[in-house]
């Protein structure tokens, strides 16, 4: 997981809404948001997250960029 464990809850909570409504406000523009590394560090990136209705369902996709240190999140 690249949540840290504070804003679990609350990606859930805007998933489930994403997935009852299909309407977004973060869908396409440029998040700062804290993200939990494989060594356990926490860094500020932002993120870039997509997403695509197909027949199956809804697919996402996201990049990811390390910002500076210092970097404050947008949350």
């Amino acid at each position: 997981m690249i949540l840290p464990e504070a804003f679990r809850m609350a990606h859930q909570l805007g998933f489930s809404r994403f997935t009852a409504t299909e309407q977004s406000t973060i869908l396409g523009h440029p998040l700062r948001l804290k993200t939990l590394c494989a060594d356990g560090r926490v860094i500020v990136s932002e993120h870039f997250i997509v997403a695509e209705k197909r027949t199956e369902g809804w697919v996402f996709g996201a990049t990811l960029t390390p910002l500076p240190e210092g970097s404050e999140p947008d949350q």
